[in-house]
């Protein structure tokens, strides 16, 4: 969603199903961490999608949000500084 008054576009990238407790989103963002609902799941992954996200965003003056959903889920949002 572009807004021109703040001059920065927000996009929604992915919903969770997931319940993201507070520990958890805290450090949701740093490499090689994953949720503590996750540690011994059958699951593959290193932990570094999320961090990979936040560098990128960060590389062109962005940022990468938790928000917390209805339900116990989560959205993340991207957020990018535009130039007017």
């Amino acid at each position: 969603v572009m807004n021109p008054a703040a001059q920065r576009c927000t996009m929604p990238v992915w919903r969770s199903r997931w319940r993201i407790c507070q520990p958890d989103a805290e450090v949701i963002f740093e490499r090689f961490r994953r949720g503590t609902s996750r540690r011994g799941a059958r699951t593959s992954g290193a932990g570094l999608g999320l961090a990979i996200v936040k560098a990128i965003a960060e590389g062109h003056h962005g940022r990468v949000e938790l928000r917390r959903t209805e339900g116990g889920g989560a959205t993340f949002v991207l957020i990018l500084e535009t130039d007017s």
